[in-house]
């Protein structure tokens, strides 16, 4: 969830920026260095995406079925599974292929606005989808809480009886 929400940071960052660039009293000159940051901010959505692992697994680039055993037996009503979430550019819908899709530069004040105004937009709706993603885990992690609570519950009982039968 922290990788999730260090990307949700810099999404936020971006629309800031994107939010300053719309409005028309800046220059050109000026919205490039509002876009130098935008792309630097990309940058690194994808790098927090491709580093963040757990025990070897890629947590945040590509979606994957997670499955964690909870119970004493094989069943699947012993496991909890969720799928990871997928934080890069692409899953979040800021690329054209592989590459970042927007600027804030453009040739005219006017195309600079629109440029402005179309990064505003996705990532607004990448900060939504983002939120729908930490939604899920932050569910899979209360299920795994109460599953560690339940199984603690058990072994207590458990060495309770096995004191009482050894007496």
């Amino acid at each position: 969830d922290a990788g999730l929400a260090a990307i949700g940071d810099i999404l936020t960052r971006m629309a800031e920026l994107a939010e300053y660039a719309a409005n028309g009293v800046w220059q050109n000159n000026q919205r490039r260095c509002m876009n130098l940051e935008v792309q630097n901010l990309a940058s690194e959505i994808d790098r927090i995406a491709a580093v963040t692992t757990f025990n070897g697994r890629h947590l945040l680039s590509g979606t994957q079925l997670i499955t964690i055993q909870v119970g004493f037996d094989s069943l699947s009503t012993s496991q909890i599974s969720f799928a990871s979430a997928d934080g890069t550019l692409k899953a979040l819908g800021l690329t054209d292929g592989d590459k970042f899709k927007h600027s804030l530069c453009g040739a005219t004040t006017e195309e600079s606005l629109n440029l402005a105004r179309s990064l505003l937009s996705d990532a607004t709706a990448a900060l939504e989808g983002l939120s729908a993603s930490r939604g899920m885990i932050g569910a899979a992690q209360n299920r795994l809480s109460s599953a560690v609570d339940t199984l603690a519950a058990t072994r207590t009982e458990l060495e309770g009886a096995a004191g009482r039968i050894s007496d």
